[in-house]
């Protein structure tokens, strides 16, 4: 087209390939510089949540580690008693002496003389009873607190058969023990503490053969040790209890006996205020980092100064002023009462940025320095001192208070009226588990005497600090959602070019089209003049 467009020299002489380009231009690329803003802009954008991504994960990283740190720490002065921190806020400069003179046993027992883990063992009826044997000669007494269980035995069992019947028991122990010397053994360990020995009774209907397993009036044929407690003294008084694991000793804390003692052991929990002044000054400067980058991020760029790649985007601005304000909360400490960073010396400076004040901080870690751990650790806390916490709530557990109630007849629990489900411990008490509810994930012991009380639950500022960022940075948060729509913003702005691409060539041939028209009726018009005026000469001619 263009070839003819020079090519014709009786027409009007114009370019019309390139008036035609120039005149679909002109009503296009204005359209295509507009599209080509929106898409630098979500562009530019992307370049901005992909920062405050990179940050945000960063921080995420610095409060989940520091909610696992402590800065009390339990100490023993021998590995005869290990001890592990419960809770930091109870166990806080507590010291007391411990004394071991035996340690928890559990009971084995010994049935002798088979040829082999094959060999029948007879039918009939095995009684097991769970309480103490004590004496001489030695009686048992029923643990009230546990119900007897009832194995049938039939012709085709094997004694390989009869351990693992016996081993699904709750605390019971066995196994097949080849002795070495062609015989085979029945060996069964029962739980430690002297409640929870075995006593084995077989119906007197049954074979001859299984009434080798009868202990009813006389256990010494089988019994190569008896259970006991563990005996020893905290702080000159006498204790005993029935596992060598004892969290009820020392508030706080868990002790674990490993071997008896020869002279007291000290168990003590001791204050690291350096430690404690390192955490915050390295979390307060994570924390600085991120809200200054989400500061130049949202900048506007008032007075000369540079605007940030996320001016004037909604989602950056309220996550901006989300972190800035979860950081003037007020949060619970260990006694319930309401604190906030700057009783701990954190202030803002004029720039914005957070500064410690070491002499309060110090301060602080001198006179109560439990207080600490309620900034890096959340908090589940009973009204009822008997009541031993386990276990704390998942990280969406919601803060507040909550009542225990348990039916004194059926033991049945509530919390704040969900069920909880319980299960009962050797000493009578019994151990919940909320399953649901508000505080599921939370697990307390509740003494058999106790049956109403209080839980209150509080986050630290790290949790909750870390329980937002992870809000935000997840499939479906609300920096994932705005990723989502400005990625589809590009491609809908992309294949918005690239219709107008195609609507300018399609401009371009039809603006050719017209002007090609024109230039014919201009050439057929210049070429009837033509003729005209060579006639009309001639004429003139023909006169002279």
């Amino acid at each position: 087209m263009e070839i003819l467009s020079k090519l014709n020299t009786n027409g009007t002489g114009i370019d019309i390939t390139q008036l035609s380009n120039d005149l679909a231009s002109a009503e296009i690329e204005p359209r295509k510089m507009l599209v080509s803003d929106r898409i630098d802009a979500a562009e530019l954008s992307l370049t901005g949540y992909e920062r405050m991504r990179g940050q945000l994960e960063i921080l995420q990283e610095s409060m989940s580690i520091a909610s696992t740190m402590g800065t009390i720490n339990a100490t023993s002065t021998s590995s005869a008693v290990s001890v592990a921190m419960t809770d930091a806020t109870r166990a806080v400069n507590i010291s007391s002496e411990i004394t071991v003179s035996s340690l928890a046993q559990s009971q084995v027992l010994e049935f002798a003389g088979f040829t082999g883990e094959d060999a029948l063992v007879g039918a009939g009826t095995l009684t097991i009873d769970f309480g103490k044997w004590a004496g001489e000669p030695q009686s048992f007494s029923a643990n009230g607190a546990r119900s007897a269980q009832t194995i049938t035995v039939t012709e085709t069992t094997t004694l390989a058969d009869l351990a693992t019947s016996l081993n699904a028991l709750d605390g019971v122990t066995a196994r097949v023990v080849n002795v070495g010397d062609g015989n085979f053994s029945l060996g069964v360990v029962s739980e430690t503490g002297a409640a929870n020995a075995l006593r084995f009774t077989v119906d007197s209907a049954s074979d001859a053969s299984l009434q080798a397993f009868d202990i009813a009036t006389d256990p010494a044929t089988a019994m190569i040790r008896n259970s006991s407690d563990a005996q020893l003294t905290v702080d000159g008084i006498n204790v005993s209890r029935s596992s060598n694991e004892i969290n009820d000793l020392i508030a706080g804390m868990t002790l674990t006996l490993e071997a008896e003692t020869t002279g007291p052991v000290t168990v003590a929990a001791n204050t690291d205020p350096d430690l404690a002044r390192d955490i915050m000054e390295s979390l307060l400067a994570d924390i600085n980092a991120s809200t200054k980058l989400l500061k130049d991020l949202t900048a506007r760029g008032f007075g000369g100064s540079e605007s940030g790649e996320l001016a004037g985007d909604p989602v950056a601005e309220a996550i901006k002023r989300d972190v800035s304000s979860m950081l003037t909360k007020s949060f619970s400490g260990p006694d319930g009462a309401t604190l906030y960073l700057s009783d701990f010396g954190v202030r803002t400076e004029r720039d914005g940025s957070l500064s410690l004040d070491s002499a309060k901080f110090d301060s602080v870690m001198k006179n109560n320095p439990s207080l600490f751990e309620s900034v890096l650790q959340d908090g589940l806390r009973s009204t009822e001192p008997g009541v031993s916490i386990d276990g704390l709530p998942a990280s969406d557990g919601t803060p507040g208070r909550y009542t225990f109630a348990r039916d004194p007849d059926t033991g049945d629990a509530t919390l704040n009226g969900n069920d909880v489900f319980g299960l009962t411990n050797e000493d009578g008490s019994k151990t919940y588990f909320a399953l649901t509810g508000p505080l599921k994930g939370a697990t307390f012991t509740v003494p058999q005497d106790v049956h109403s009380f209080d839980l209150t639950f509080a986050k630290s500022p790290v949790s909750s600090i870390r329980d937002t960022i992870d809000g935000y940075l997840q499939l479906g948060g609300s920096i994932s959602d705005r990723e989502n729509s400005l990625n589809m913003t590009v491609s809908e702005e992309n294949e918005a070019l690239e219709a107008l691409d195609e609507r300018m060539e399609t401009l371009v041939d039809r603006y050719l089209e017209q002007f090609t028209y024109m230039e014919t009726i201009v050439t057929q018009l210049n070429s009837t003049g033509e003729y005209l005026t060579n006639l009309i000469d001639a004429w003139n001619s023909d006169n002279n």
